[in-house]
């Protein structure tokens, strides 16, 4: 009997790590296979040979840059960590912080864009984005001391910062040099519509129309064509989503009603994906006047499998073609309005600039 418990024992502790091979094994077939059939440039047999699940989101990486894989743990993990409340981007590869509306931030009164030097006298330069916004949360309540420059600063400053929980809205009103700006973080479902809806009926007719989408990123392609429909009239192109297969699957504006208003879109290099398609579209059609920076070019559509264990494959599924068949991918949306570098940070300096046009 002893020596059967032993052998229990052993079977057992080849078994389960047997078990957990055959799982994540059978987990990078299916994304083999997706990628595989559903990509919109079909990788090599050799790039997906090469995915293993110890490698797995860096092979990722050299098949689709925008790709990714969300192991199920981490979609439950908590998601109540505070913040400083901003938006976390790299500049020439520096690290810059724009405060969201009513946040830690903006209470210290941080209200423009910020060059951030260090986290807790820990220097920030050259760290990857995901570390430094890691040493940016924690536990409600804890101080971080950070070392910022505002826009055009000559000596960089201490701040004292106390975490809060964040939420973060698509669409926030603010007003800069006595001017009302509607700033569109990205395009969430059921979301952004709505909220510039709701901040269009607070302004007067008088009031020019700023849209500022320079640190628009991202978010759903179809909220970013339905408001772009917004200011369209009905039957107007907005874009069309072109497959492996080169087909086209268009899509238009509805008739409904519409806002008439000249509008002007703030963008730069952080404008990218649905903001930059937005942007993109409204330009073709001569609706907007875009000022700013040139975008990034990244001008194609992600989309998320459910894979069986219940992970999420992100990768790219189509490019986007703008109205006139014009294509940004790589290429980004030239400005008509070249803004300078200090201009673009700065929203007192950019305010001057589009009232002296």
């Amino acid at each position: 009997m002893k020596c059967k418990g032993i052998s229990l024992i052993l079977m057992g502790c080849f078994i389960w790590p047997a078990a957990v091979m055959a799982s994540e094994s059978t987990l990078v077939e299916e994304i083999r296979t997706i990628l595989r059939e559903q990509a919109l440039n079909k990788p090599d047999e050799s790039q997906l040979n090469a995915l293993t699940s110890q490698n797995l989101k860096k092979g990722l990486k050299a098949i689709d840059p925008w790709a990714d894989v969300i192991i199920k743990p981490d979609l439950l993990s908590d998601s109540s960590t505070a913040g400083i409340g901003g938006e976390l981007y790299m500049d020439k590869g520096r690290p810059w912080v724009m405060p969201y509306a009513n946040s830690p931030l903006t209470r210290a009164g941080i209200e423009d864009r910020i060059e951030l030097y260090a986290v807790n006298d820990k220097l920030v330069e050259g760290v990857p984005l995901a570390e430094i916004a890691q040493l940016l949360t924690g536990n409600e309540g804890r101080v971080l001391g950070l070392k910022i420059c505002r826009s055009g600063c000559d000596e960089p400053e201490n701040l004292q910062i106390a975490l809060e929980p964040i939420r973060k809205s698509s669409v926030e009103q603010v007003t800069v040099a006595g001017q009302t700006i509607l700033r569109v973080r990205g395009f969430k479902v059921w979301e952004t519509r709505f909220l510039l809806e709701r901040s269009l009926a607070t302004m007067d007719g008088f009031t020019p129309l700023i849209l500022d989408l320079r640190d628009c990123q991202g978010g759903d392609l179809f909220e970013a064509m339905d408001v772009a429909a917004l200011f369209l009239q009905g039957g107007k192109e907005l874009a069309a989503t072109v497959d492996r297969e080169s087909r086209r699957r268009r899509y238009y504006s509805p008739y409904s009603i519409k806002v008439t208003k000249p509008l002007t879109l703030l963008v730069s290099r952080n404008t990218a994906s649905a903001g930059e398609v937005f942007a993109g579209i409204l330009q073709a059609q001569g609706r907007a006047v875009l000022a700013g920076k040139q975008t990034r070019g990244k001008c194609v559509s992600q989309t998320v499998r459910r894979l069986s264990d219940g992970s999420q494959l992100h990768f790219t599924n189509f490019e986007i073609e703008l109205p006139d068949g014009i294509h940004c991918q790589d290429k980004g949306l030239q400005p008509d309005i070249e803004l300078t570098e200090e201009e673009v940070r700065n929203d007192t300096l950019l305010m001057a600039r589009l009232r002296g046009q």
